[in-house]
């Protein structure tokens, strides 16, 4: 789980391979990012959850609180 609202149509992910971002101990401008577009806006109770596919690379869909997928963005991002 990402994060528990959908209620936007874009979100800022920020991404590093280090293992102290972990423990909080990195500076935000030390990481990549990208951003995530919805492919429309969920509610503010929906859910955007993240699937690793590969060390370089994740899915994101919407889910309802009880676990049904909404979405159906199939659309994967490379870091």
């Amino acid at each position: 789980e990402f994060c528990d609202y959908a209620d936007v149509e874009e979100l800022e992910i920020h991404y590093t391979s280090e293992a102290r971002a972990e423990s909080n101990d990195m500076d935000i401008t030390n990481t990549r990012k990208t951003i995530i577009k919805l492919d429309k806006s969920y509610g503010e109770n929906d859910i955007i959850r993240l699937h690793k596919t590969s060390v370089n690379s994740f899915t994101y869909e919407v889910f309802s609180k009880e676990g049904k997928m909404l979405s159906n963005m199939q659309k994967v991002i490379n870091l």
